[in-house]
């Protein structure tokens, strides 16, 4: 297992930030980088189910602040979807952020047609 991905995994677990030592993530590539973190979804996934796809870094803002170029993709756990009114403890996470997040639904079954 490589080693990010067993600093990761070890931080999930611990409830710690995530801190990768800047040698080991210097002249990392966008290949290894999904290598990563198929190793950290497979390890969840022996008691998480996924439950959809989240795509990040879809301005060039953020790609540019990121150093990357192009939009990125990752697994949604079950775990972490909230429906309704959710109050979730502050001190749960250990780097909280906030964005502006849009999910769709995608339903062969869709009327599109129909108003909403």
């Amino acid at each position: 297992m490589h080693a990010i991905s067993k600093i990761i995994i070890n931080s999930i677990e611990n409830n710690k930030k995530i801190i990768i030592p800047k040698y080991l993530k210097d002249k990392l590539t966008i290949s290894e980088g999904y290598y990563i973190q198929n190793e950290v979804n497979n390890f969840f996934s022996i008691n998480n189910i996924f439950k959809g796809w989240k795509i990040g870094c879809t301005t060039p803002v953020m790609q540019k602040y990121l150093g990357i170029p192009n939009p990125c993709l990752g697994k949604v756990r079950a775990k972490n979807l909230f429906e309704g009114d959710t109050k979730l403890k502050f001190e749960n996470f250990s780097n909280p952020g906030v964005e502006c997040e849009i999910a769709v639904i995608l339903s062969d079954e869709y009327d599109y047609k129909k108003k909403i």
